[in-house]
Parts: structure tokens; C-alpha cells; sequence
């Protein structure tokens, strides 16, 4: 049963699942239909992509810097290191084959995607210019998760059911989504500083924990305010009410060393939380 608990949560299938929940939230709130055959590839790709980059620090050499690190998911995931490797590059071929069932707008999209996740671990050179991970570069790390799970989770089902990416209902979904996104992002970061302290520099870094936490409380605040001007639908407003509650109790109680699966399981859950909270709720 723990090794079965560590490969959902340490192997980041779990967040995988979280990924899928939002993009599912995505459907019910726009009331796009959902069907196995329509749906489930893109669903499938966002699994398999959320998978794949949660798993890519392996290749981009991350781990090796953080292994002094007492943190018992990075000492899992070290001794599993060979394993996670050889099911993330099946993993890798399997995104490419379900990229084909893309259309093309969604297809270019999931692309740019793509591309910043992998220039968020890796450095590349264009010409004589040379750029560093994204990760790297000064309080940018939330803002690029947040953008990329928003992006995917929102704006990539609604390519890909032809929705234009610039109608008032998707945009008010997308900043919504975003400020949620980001509130959680950012308490990971106070989970990582003793990891990040000397080589990245992130939002709990500069102004501390409560400040951090004081901020994610406000963007939950904005989305809360967001939700009350857009919906109509009582039942939904209620639904995400009491998901930004529940993840602004989580973010209340959260420590550095609260333990890696407060953080997997309360601050990720969240998401697959609201998702429960809509589907119920929907009408």
C-alpha cells in the first residue's frame, strides 16, 4: 500500500490527475459536451504531458544538485530514478502519437505549450544568444506553472472544441483559473526554499512565508471576486467559494516542513477538490 501511495504521489501521477480535473472543470463550466470519443485523447495528452514534465528534472539534471536535500520524495525518486525514466520516455512517445488527433489550432498551441515547459528546465541557444531555464530567472517560476496549467486546462479544450480563445467566457475562466493556480504555486515555493534558496529566487524568498501566504490569500480573494461577477448560476458560485475556503484553510496551515504529502495530497487536492465541487454542483 506505501509503495503504491509513493508511485501515485512521489511518481506524480497524482498531479497528472489533478491536470485532468481541471480540464474536465473546463468542459462542465463551459458546457461543452463530454464524450469518450471527443474528449478522451485530449485528455489523455494532458495526463500524459503533465506526467512527463512533473518527471523531466531526471533529464534536465536537477536532482543532482538537490541531493544533499534531506527530503524523502527526492531520495525515492532517485532510487526509482531508472524506472522513471524508461516509462517517461514511453510516456514522451505516447504524447507524440496522441498529438496527432489534435486539430490544428489546438495542436500549435499544445506546441508553445510545450515549448516553455521544457525552457522552464533546460537552458537553449538561439544564434550566439543564450538563454537560461526559466526556472532560473527571478520570481518567474510561479507565473510560468500557473500560465501553463491555466493554458492547458483552459484554453487547449477550448481550441479544441473550436471556442475562440478570445470570447469574454473563456478569458474570465482563464484569470480565474490563473489566480487560483497561482495561489497554490507559490506555497510549493515556500515548501522548496531550502531548495531554491541559493540558486533560485522566488516570491517566499524575497518577502517570506506569511507574506507568501498573505499574497496567495488575496489572489484567492480576486478569484473569489471574479467568480461573483460572472456567474449567474448560484450552485456554481457556491462551488467555487467553498474550494478557494478550503484551499485558503489549507494555505493557513501550511509550513515549510508540513511533510511532502501535505503539499501533494491538501495543496495539489485542491484542484481535484473544486473539480468534485462544480460536478456536483452543476446544473
Amino acid at each position: 500500500m506505501k509503495a503504491t501511495l509513493h508511485w501515485i504521489f512521489y511518481g506524480n501521477i497524482f498531479v497528472a490527475l489533478c491536470a485532468v480535473c481541471m480540464t474536465l472543470e473546463t468542459y462542465l463550466v463551459l458546457d461543452l459536451p463530454v464524450t469518450c470519443k471527443s474528449n478522451f485523447p485530449l485528455l489523455l495528452i494532458v495526463f500524459c504531458s503533465t506526467f512527463f514534465i512533473y518527471n523531466i528534472d531526471f533529464f534536465a539534471g536537477r536532482n543532482n544538485a538537490m541531493e544533499n536535500i534531506i527530503s524523502h520524495r527526492l531520495n525515492w525518486r532517485i532510487k526509482h530514478r531508472a524506472i522513471i525514466k524508461i516509462i517517461n520516455i514511453f510516456v514522451g512517445l505516447l504524447i507524440f502519437a496522441l498529438s496527432f488527433f489534435s486539430t490544428y489550432k489546438s495542436f500549435l498551441f499544445f506546441v508553445h505549450l510545450a515549448v516553455i515547459s521544457l525552457a522552464y528546465y533546460f537552458s537553449f541557444e538561439i544564434g550566439s544568444a543564450k538563454f537560461t531555464p526559466l526556472r532560473k530567472i527571478p520570481l518567474l517560476k510561479a507565473f510560468v506553472i500557473s500560465y501553463v496549467w491555466a493554458g492547458s486546462s483552459v484554453l487547449l479544450p477550448a481550441l479544441k472544441n473550436s471556442i475562440s480563445i478570445g470570447s469574454s467566457e473563456v478569458v474570465q475562466l482563464f484569470f480565474e483559473r490563473y489566480l487560483f493556480l497561482f495561489a497554490l504555486a507559490i506555497m510549493f515555493d515556500i515548501r522548496d526554499l531550502s531548495a531554491d534558496h541559493k540558486n533560485i529566487h522566488t516570491i517566499p524568498g524575497l518577502v517570506g512565508s506569511f507574506k507568501t501566504k498573505i499574497l496567495s490569500l488575496l489572489l484567492l480573494l480576486a478569484a473569489g471576486i471574479m467568480v461573483l461577477f460572472h456567474y449567474k448560476d448560484f450552485y456554481l458560485v457556491c462551488a467555487f467559494m467553498l474550494s478557494f475556503l478550503a484551499a485558503a484553510f489549507f494555505i493557513c496551515k501550511a509550513r515549510a516542513d508540513s511533510g511532502e504529502y501535505y503539499f501533494l495530497l491538501l495543496m495539489d487536492g485542491a484542484m481535484i477538490l473544486q473539480f468534485m465541487l462544480v460536478m456536483s454542483m452543476n446544473r
